[in-house]
């Protein structure tokens, strides 16, 4: 979790009409005693459209014409960028003390892995800023028909991406629909098992739930599980791989060179068909008893050592091109002499 100092940051995605604005107005508005910053990110052609349908009262007035920081009544923040969301974060951190959480909403970015990816890469050089996890939001209303359109050869998986990547999914609009979600959630835990997901009614959820994931932490439990029967829509999907006692430590040797050319070159000894690694998660053990959590986005990755969790030695993996055949050929080239 966050070391004293440090401030969580959630991304905030899905797509355009899902409701991240009404969630996130509730966030700007809700008498919940935090004082979090909204980034709300213009970058694309969408966000426009999603900044007017943000509305809220401004309670202490703006930080700065240059800054685009406004400070409100309840104590939360809001800027907006039309960037990558690195200056907002250097103004932000300007003031530091004067809140305790960040919501990046990725604006126009349908898919989520980039600029997780790029805040991983600045958490050494923004030290005071920690990515926490990734909440997706989805449309209760009309994710079924989104995700049949996505099937079609012809249409964007952004909608796929946004789901199987979430730490946490908010299933939107349950106010405005005739029946619970029930198939919608089962639709979800098709692609993805782990993220716990919540329903929201007029944008309101439980922010207990909501923040501190703690999905990217060294010392959180990770949820190191796949769907038994995991969808392969558009490709993608999540493995688990079981992790036998490394021989090594985690950060030297086979294991280390295995997550290296599989993240970095998409390749993997004994397997000849091309992959493309999202994101994965582990907890591995060597044979000295130390205990590592593997955190990566894309082809950046993190292997920490952690005291030892209550929970199994695995490598979930989650992109495209996986299979049963990968996890054998991932055991067989760890195992090898």
């Amino acid at each position: 979790m966050p070391r004293p100092g440090q401030i969580p940051l959630t991304i905030v995605t899905g797509s355009l009409g899902a409701g991240k604005s009404t969630v996130l107005q509730h966030v700007l508005t809700a008498n919940h005693g935090l004082r979090i910053a909204v980034v709300l990110n213009e970058f694309g052609e969408t966000g426009e459209l999603e900044r007017k349908a943000m509305s809220f009262s401004d309670g202490g007035g703006a930080a700065g014409p240059s800054s685009e920081l406004v400070e409100l009544a309840n104590g939360c923040w809001c800027c907006t960028v039309n960037d990558s969301g690195r200056s907002a974060l250097e103004r932000l951190m300007t003031q530091r003390g004067q809140f305790d959480y960040i919501l990046l909403e990725t604006t126009g970015l349908a898919d989520p892995s980039p600029i997780a990816r790029g805040l991983f890469q600045l958490e050494d050089e923004l030290s005071s800023i920690v990515l926490d996890g990734i909440v997706t939001v989805v449309d209760g209303l009309n994710v079924l028909d989104q995700l049949s359109e996505a099937a079609q050869p012809d249409r964007g998986d952004e909608i796929v991406r946004q789901i199987a990547f979430a730490d946490c999914l908010v299933v939107s609009k349950q106010d405005l629909a005739a029946k619970p979600f029930d198939e919608v959630e089962r639709a979800l835990r098709t692609l993805n098992s782990a993220a716990p997901i919540l329903r929201a009614s007029k944008g309101a959820v439980p922010l207990d739930r909501l923040l501190h994931l703690g999905a990217f932490s060294t010392t959180a439990r990770p949820v190191l599980e796949a769907s038994p029967n995991p969808s392969h829509l558009r490709g993608i999907s999540a493995l688990t791989i079981p992790l036998p006692t490394l021989v090594e430590p985690a950060p030297d040797g086979r294991f280390d060179e295995l997550l290296r050319t599989l993240l970095w070159d998409g390749q993997l000894a004994g397997w000849s068909a091309p992959l493309e690694i999202a994101r994965c998660k582990g907890y591995a053990v060597d044979a000295a008893g130390q205990t590592y959590v593997v955190q990566g986005v894309r082809d950046v990755y993190t292997t920490d050592p952690t005291p030892p969790l209550d929970v199994a030695p695995a490598l979930v993996l989650i992109g495209r091109g996986l299979s049963d055949g990968v996890r054998d050929a991932f055991l067989a080239a760890l195992r090898a002499p």
